[in-house]
């Protein structure tokens, strides 16, 4: 487990923006803080391409649990997943403390 961590929380429509993300976290990331980008099942292949030593794809699949698929108070379900797995990232045990990228 790592003491800290980044996570980006994205999907395929933004791969352009999380590519030019990683390309800066990458030149500026000197203490090596993993970053781990979080997508949809269907968009893990592509964002696959964006990982290294520090960067890792994860499915969202994995707190699926938590995953709503209609919308909530008139909220879009997609705005409220990503907000679920901002909050519950911290379940995979991944990191003890992380910050999300936004």
């Amino acid at each position: 487990m790592h003491n800290l961590g980044m996570l980006l929380k994205s999907h395929g429509l933004d791969f352009d923006h999380a590519q030019r993300l990683v390309a800066s976290f990458s030149k500026h990331n000197i203490e090596r803080i993993p970053l781990f980008i979080v997508v949809p099942e269907t968009d893990v292949a592509n964002f696959a391409t964006l990982s290294g030593p520090d960067i890792e794809v994860r499915s969202e699949a994995e707190l699926g649990q938590y995953l709503v698929d209609q919308p909530v108070a008139g909220i879009r379900a997609g705005y409220i997943n990503q907000e679920i797995i901002k909050l519950a990232f911290w379940e995979l045990g991944l990191t003890a403390n992380y910050f999300c990228v936004d």
